[in-house]
């Protein structure tokens, strides 16, 4: 079998009827060249399936990867939030009963909205 390079120099020549440049130097040259040819062609469709696949299971990884960081990200968001609501409450000593009262249930209100809980 001869490698790729030889092979499609070998389908140039047969194009341009150039048979004196032809690296196929066995009889029957037009069998040989399409019998190289066809092999060449079923390599590379393979090695594109083969890539593929890759592509496919990278894909898939990185999918199951941006979901699990975004989860954490939300994560992580939410309990900023609510540590912040938190410091703020603790924050709000100085306010009368009805003042706290009132304040803290925004708070709580807009702690709920944000991290949708």
């Amino acid at each position: 079998m001869q490698n790729d390079n030889e092979i499609i120099k070998a389908l140039k020549c047969c194009i341009n009827d150039d048979c004196d440049n032809c690296p196929d130097t066995f009889g029957n040259c037009e069998h040989n060249v399409m019998r190289n040819a066809l092999d060449l062609i079923k390599r590379q469709q393979a090695e594109i399936e083969r890539l593929r696949e890759l592509i496919r299971a990278v894909k898939k990884d990185l999918d199951i990867a941006i979901s699990a960081y975004d989860k954490e990200i939300a994560d992580a968001k939410s309990e900023a939030i609510k540590e912040f609501a938190k410091r703020l409450r603790l924050a709000m000593g100085k306010f009368s009963v009805k003042e706290y009262w009132e304040v803290s249930r925004c708070i709580s209100n807009l702690v709920e909205e944000m991290t949708e809980e």
